[in-house]
């Protein structure tokens, strides 16, 4: 796991050099969260490979662009101003998401199986 990071961190430095001359400080937030989302690929791949646990597929897919939603959400309405309705907007959305999450996944059977003792 200490080369993904290493990867990872390769990638963010490289794509700060290519994005911030253009875009300045958006350029280094585009380069930091492909950063973080490259992380999260590669950590899930590998984390699965060790310690397998069955998520459906489609159901990976609803939460992914259940948070690519609120990145866009984020996008749209980004101020300066410290907006309370967009706070509780994306509150709102991420305790759906939650929900949904316990929900959908076998979180149960999960934890019954791997109870600490």
């Amino acid at each position: 796991f200490a080369r993904i990071a290493w990867i990872v961190a390769l990638f963010n430095f490289i794509g700060n050099l290519i994005l911030i001359p253009s875009f300045g400080i958006n350029g280094a937030a585009i380069s930091t969260m492909t950063s973080y989302l490259l992380t999260t690929v590669l950590y899930f791949y590998f984390t699965q490979k060790l310690h397998p646990i069955i998520i459906k597929k489609g159901i990976l897919a609803i939460f992914s662009i259940a948070a690519f939603c609120i990145g866009i959400v984020s996008v749209i309405f980004l101020n300066n101003d410290i907006n309370f309705e967009m706070i509780f907007l994306k509150i709102f959305i991420f305790i759906l998401i939650l929900a949904f999450c316990f929900k959908l996944l076998p979180l149960r059977d999960f934890i019954k199986d791997n109870q600490f003792r």
